[in-house]
């Protein structure tokens, strides 16, 4: 995954401390825009052989969203682990767009403020790639994906407080968004 290779602490699009890291990090906005671009044209392709099959879209009342953590409550430093899944309830097949932005994972504070999404990189608010693609769903069959979090937010990257925080999940193409509290202690 692209996102994982400009990740690293010591990769060429690794924040830095001279004067060059405005300039590294905007090159490095443009290639993971690039890299974007591409995936993009894969997506469309997908969608157009989806498309060719005659697959309808799923509508919101096909599917049924969810959004879950693995524990209620977590200790300072422990991973954040949350899943987000949507379940073709109709009794036909039909298509969920999904991609990295779909489904779009959120945590936000009691504030409402954004402290991590799915698209952060090096706990710093990132470039996600804008590809989707659509994965044909069988009557009750689900699609899954999981995420880590590890409680860091930027800027500067630090540990969040602990308290109540709200994490919300969105798939694309379909309306609405799911939510669910958990605890930092």
């Amino acid at each position: 995954m692209i996102r994982k290779r400009f990740a690293s602490r010591n990769g060429p699009c690794s924040p830095s401390r001279s004067r060059n890291g405005p300039r590294r990090a905007l090159a490095c906005a443009v290639i993971v825009l690039a890299a974007g671009v591409i995936s993009s044209a894969r997506g469309v392709a997908e969608s157009a052989n989806a498309a060719s099959k005659r697959v309808p879209n799923c509508s919101t009342s096909d599917v049924k969203e969810r959004v879950s953590t693995s524990k209620r409550t977590y200790g300072t430093g422990i991973m954040v682990v949350m899943t987000s899944s949507v379940r073709n309830a109709s009794a036909k097949t039909c298509n969920v767009e999904i991609g990295p932005t779909s489904p779009s994972l959120t945590v936000t504070n009691s504030k409402g403020d954004v402290v991590w999404n799915n698209c952060y990189v090096n706990d710093r608010p990132g470039v996600c790639s804008l590809s989707l693609g659509s994965h044909s769903l069988k009557p009750g069959v689900t699609w899954a994906r999981t995420f880590e979090w590890d409680q860091r937010s930027s800027p500067p990257p630090a540990r969040v407080p602990t308290g109540t925080y709200r994490l919300t999940a969105r798939f694309s193409g379909v309306s609405g968004n799911h939510k669910k509290k958990f605890q930092l202690t």
